[in-house]
């Protein structure tokens, strides 16, 4: 009886060991074959956006109450005509639009002052969209709001900044120009050459870029 016990466990025991044999056994040598490539690139998830940019369009070209000068004018029908011509997509929204909530930064990636200021009724509508995340492309006299408003610095809130008016230093000013010449190279002139001279008839603005410079830093 004794024995039989001994049988019995050695074959409980011996078991497992044939169980685990298939694991640690090489399978016949044979060619290896090349396996169907796979295609492991992924499609750039990254596609060019275009420009969502508004163009403000205001007819009236008179001076709003917190403007303290300059010659402005309602070039924004054709600034957005050569923006659309390059491929943006432009809309073109006036003071009655954006009263009624049509410039905001989900809807619009620029809004753009074309030597415009916007009405002393949108004055702080154009604000919000800024601080919401908006960005403003200026021309010419718009450069007053943006003072005015704090845009430039938050200092110079309230200070519209032209030549002649309120407290000094002055950042800016319209006047007549013939035949400019280029003394120094800036992001504006770079098609030009020191010493060019551009043919120029018209009013044109002018900041001044060494004050400004000291307070919002050389970026400007």
């Amino acid at each position: 009886m004794t024995r039989l016990t001994h049988v019995l466990v050695l074959v409980i025991l011996v078991l497992p060991v044939f169980a685990l044999a298939p694991s640690i056994v090489t399978e016949p040598s044979r060619t290896p074959t090349s396996p169907t490539p796979t295609e492991t690139s992924v499609t750039s998830a990254f596609v060019k956006e275009k420009l969502r940019v508004a163009v403000y369009v205001e007819a009236n070209t008179t001076l709003p109450a917190y403007a303290e000068g300059g010659y402005f004018s309602n070039y924004g029908p054709d600034l957005a005509n050569f923006l659309e011509a390059e491929g943006f997509t432009v809309t073109q929204i006036t003071t009655e639009d954006i009263l009624q909530g049509e410039l905001i930064a989900a809807r619009y990636d620029t809004f753009v002052l074309c030597n415009q200021l916007p009405r002393e009724s949108i004055v702080d509508q154009v604000m919000d969209y800024w601080l919401a995340g908006g960005s403003i492309l200026s021309f010419g006299g718009s450069m007053g709001y943006l003072l005015w408003v704090g845009m430039i610095h938050p200092s110079l809130k309230g200070d519209f900044g032209i030549v002649g008016v309120g407290p000094t230093p002055y950042y800016w000013v319209d006047d007549a120009y013939e035949n400019l010449t280029i003394v120094t190279r800036s992001p504006v002139t770079q098609a030009y050459n020191l010493n060019d001279t551009i043919i120029y008839h018209n009013v044109a603005t002018v900041w001044n870029r060494y004050e400004l410079e000291g307070l919002i830093g050389p970026d400007f």
